[in-house]
């Protein structure tokens, strides 16, 4: 599977836990997608959420948001997550 970085809208402030509660759905819905969020962060002030995905592509991402209701992607894009702590330690994966 593929990573990628999903820009999304949330809908009108409906609060933090309105948006916890609208995020837990649109996970439950993904992973019985055979999608899978990673992590998300999300920003009040700007009403969009950040949410990294494992999924086959970019589609299938904008099918999950039109399938739970939400609004379309702004952006869908090809991602790696780094962590920079770690970027001085040996690489294990090779």
């Amino acid at each position: 599977m593929k990573r990628f970085l999903v820009i999304h809208p949330m809908p009108d402030p409906p609060g933090v836990r309105g948006w916890r509660d609208e995020l837990a759905r649109l996970a439950r819905r993904a992973h019985d997608a055979g999608l899978h969020p990673i992590e998300t962060f999300y920003t009040a002030e700007r009403g969009l959420a950040y949410t990294l995905y494992e999924a086959p592509d970019a589609g299938s991402i904008r099918k999950l948001h039109e399938r739970v209701g939400l609004a379309a992607p702004h952006d869908v894009l090809s991602a790696e997550r780094v962590y920079p702590e770690l970027l001085a330690e040996p690489r294990r994966d090779r």
